[in-house]
């Protein structure tokens, strides 16, 4: 499949990134990577570092990590 940041901005929605920090399946800095192409395209992305999280699992449905998923889609979704 075609690259996120290589699509053109106007077929693209807000793009939300949630990784965890101690992620074993998926290298953490594949996120870092994607959101700096993405911000160097002027993409609207938003990046979230779940600390101490693996691959999903508890600290993705922390209250902490909701708030930060439900205020990119109240200012998504306006």
């Amino acid at each position: 499949p075609p690259c996120p940041c290589a699509t053109s901005a106007a077929a693209l929605p807000p793009l939300l990134i949630l990784h965890g920090t101690k992620d074993r399946l998926v290298p953490f800095h594949q996120s870092v990577l994607l959101y700096e192409a993405m911000r160097r395209r002027a993409r609207d992305a938003t990046f979230y570092r779940v600390e101490g999280a693996d691959h999903g699992g508890p600290a993705f449905w922390a209250p902490k990590t909701l708030d930060v998923v439900c205020g990119f889609l109240a200012r998504c979704l306006k």
